[in-house]
């Protein structure tokens, strides 16, 4: 074999390892990239809007009334808009607050809510996402509920009794 054909092959080599090296680092930063769309996505919630939450809960066969203007002229202020499912003794309330700061506020009121039950462990009752916040009580007889996604909140204050009609409706709206 001559030299020049060896330096060919070596050459054609080199750029075969090049090519196979500059594919594997493309694919590599396509899953990077991938990954952290993907993880962007997972740690957070779609809200729903009011016209959606009613659409939802009287398919649920839940009444529903517009409580807006029943929260007082200084918490009118800050809403766009409440709606009060209620379906025998469990009442179900959905808040569109005008920003996401807004909304973060009022998860801390509702979590006050419950804050007459003892030996309830915020650490183990809360989760947090990108976009929203949960805050669930299990205790004694008590069964609540404070969702928050971005401007939007769910305030649920009700017995065990009511646990898997309310865990359908949260199913549902995916909060």
């Amino acid at each position: 074999m001559s030299s020049k054909k060896k330096k060919t092959e070596i050459k054609k080599d080199k750029n075969k390892d090049i090519i196979i090296i500059v594919l594997m680092l493309i694919i590599i930063v396509l899953t990077i990239i991938g990954i952290i769309n993907t993880w962007g996505k997972i740690n957070s919630k779609e809200k729903i809007t009011n016209k959606k939450f009613i659409k939802v809960v009287q398919k649920l066969k839940f009444d529903t009334k517009d409580i807006k203007e029943e929260q007082g002229k200084e918490r009118e202020k800050m809403l766009t808009s409440v709606t009060s499912a209620t379906k025998e003794d469990l009442t179900i309330d959905f808040y569109v607050f005008k920003t996401e700061k807004i909304a973060k506020g009022a998860f801390f009121s509702g979590e006050e809510l419950f804050s007459d039950i003892k030996n309830i462990s915020y650490k183990e009752n809360v989760e947090r996402g990108k976009n929203y916040s949960r805050f669930l009580v299990n205790k004694d007889n008590r069964y609540g509920i404070v969702s928050r996604i971005d401007n939007t909140l769910i305030l649920i204050d009700t017995t065990k009794n009511n646990k898997k009609e309310v865990e359908k409706v949260m199913k549902e709206i995916g909060y």
